[in-house]
Order: C-alpha cells, then structure tokens, then sequence
C-alpha cells in the first residue's frame, strides 16, 4: 500500500496544480479577445469616419489654371490657403487610415510621434540585396521577415512573440 501512496500523492497533486494552472487562463483569453474585437470595431468606426472626411475633401472644385491667373493677389493667397489646407486634412486622413489598418493586423499603434508607412515590397527586395551585398545578415534576416507573409500564431503575432517581429 504504502509503494502505492506515494506516487498516486504526486500525480494527484500535478493534475490539481494542472487543473488550476489551465483553468484560469480562460476569463483571460475571453477578456482579451473581447477588449480585441472592441477595438477592431472601434477602427473600423475611425476608419469609415476618415474616409467620409476623404470624400468631403473631393468636394472641391478643380484648379483652373487661366482663372487663377485672373485672380487678384487675396484672393490666389487665398486659395492657396484653402488648397493647403485640404491637402492637409487629405494627409492626415490618409495616415489615420493607416494606422486604424494596422490596428486591424494585430500591430500595436504607433508610438508618440512616430507612423506608419507604406512600403512597396518591391523597394525592399532591393534593399535586401544591398544588406547581402554587404554582409548585413542581421538586416537581410530582417527584411526577409518582413518580405514573407504573415504567419499566424496564436495571438496574430509575427516573430519571436514581439508584436511585428523580432527587433534586431
């Protein structure tokens, strides 16, 4: 009896710290993907916002060159202001789309002060070849990683488990 109390204690004991350890991860995962679709929502909901800010700024009229050279100094520095002003608000939408796009892949925002990007792949391939060339094999890795496309893992990330990949 006594060769049998022993390890029949252990296997007890591991299935109970098994059990509480694979239990109570559950309410997370339900928390976290709940808080996810909330925010794939809420970017969703920007994005359709910017893209009406988008169409409201195709509302201007077309530049006539021979009427703004008809025009008197106000009103060119005028309409100079008004055209500036659009293209700003156009840019901003632009890179509020962006950002909201890659909210939805699973990427963290961006931090204070920086952006995203759109890069031609294409761009990068050329690059890739230079870090090669130059036995940059850390950046060739790199950019490899980022040539590929996505692989799914558990969370949506890509990588060493870092949102974005691996940092190098």
């Amino acid at each position: 009896m006594k060769r049998y109390l022993i390890p029949s204690v252990v296997i007890v004991t591991v299935l109970m710290v098994s059990w509480i350890a694979f239990g109570q991860p559950q309410g997370d995962f339900r928390q976290r993907m709940t808080e996810i679709r909330e925010a794939r929502a809420k970017a969703i909901e920007v994005i359709q916002q910017q893209v009406a800010k988008l169409k409201e700024g195709m509302e201007l009229p077309a530049f006539d060159r021979t009427r703004f050279q008809d025009m008197s100094e106000e009103e060119r520095t005028q309409l100079r202001e008004r055209f500036t002003k659009a293209r700003e608000q156009r840019q901003s939408a632009i890179t509020t789309i962006i950002a909201q796009v890659a909210i939805l892949q699973g990427r963290r925002p961006p931090a204070e002060g920086e952006r995203f990007i759109l890069v031609n792949t294409a761009d990068l391939k050329a690059v890739q070849v230079l870090a090669k060339k130059d036995k940059a094999t850390q950046t060739a890795e790199r950019i490899t990683e980022l040539l590929e496309p996505p692989r799914r893992r558990f969370g949506g990330r890509r990588g060493g488990g870092q949102p974005g990949g691996t940092e190098r």
